[in-house]
């Protein structure tokens, strides 16, 4: 049976303890094929990206499909992720142009996941700015946006992935609520598509 891994990438100051990477873990064991990574990222954006470009490559040398699923600031890792290496990627209530967001956030800080200080600076929000790509790969990727996002604009999201498949929700939060009974199809979703089955 091949196997097919599935990689969650958490956002802002979260941890591999979120919610969403627990959730995806159980609905996971519904789906024999599938191996989920749920990585601890690190808090700044170049050594994240590192972290993630040695995992992405270490199954792609293995001849093995990989399929993403990033939320928040992780959906904005996602992105460039799957633009990268040509990916599918399920992007929940994703972060958009995020050094922009960030930047009023800048100082140290405490996460609380891992209790690790974190002092953000400039020179990070440059690193991230240089993430950011343009939106080429429309057919691997959703998105699912909810409209009572308490700390991102989903209409910012809307914009940005016009011609995505992107998919709103009335009300819900930045937490995304249900992702848990969503889970399943997003699973489903990331095994149906190209990148995620015919890795060559």
């Amino acid at each position: 049976m091949a196997l097919h891994h599935v990689v969650y990438l958490h956002g802002y100051m979260s941890s591999d303890l979120s919610y969403k990477g627990q959730s995806t873990h159980k609905a996971a064991a519904a789906f024999p094929s599938v191996k989920v990574h749920t990585p601890c990222l690190s808090d700044y954006p170049r050594q994240a990206m590192q972290q993630m470009h040695g995992l992405i490559d270490d199954i792609l040398e293995q001849s093995q499909p990989v399929g993403l699923i990033g939320s928040s600031l992780g959906g904005f890792y996602a992105h460039y992720l799957a633009e990268c290496y040509g990916l599918s990627a399920v992007l929940i209530n994703p972060a958009v142009e995020p050094y922009d967001l960030l930047s009023d956030m800048l100082g140290v800080k405490t996460n609380p996941y891992t209790h690790e200080r974190v002092e953000h600076t400039a020179e990070h929000m440059d690193h991230l700015r240089a993430l950011e790509r343009p939106v080429t790969g429309r057919s691997r990727l959703q998105v699912r946006l909810q409209t009572g996002d308490e700390t991102l604009d989903y209409k910012n999201s809307v914009r940005y992935f016009e011609q995505s498949d992107v998919r709103v929700e009335q009300g819900g939060d930045h937490a995304f609520q249900g992702y848990a009974e969503q889970c399943p199809e997003i699973i489903r979703f990331l095994l149906a598509s190209g990148s995620a089955v015919d890795f060559a």
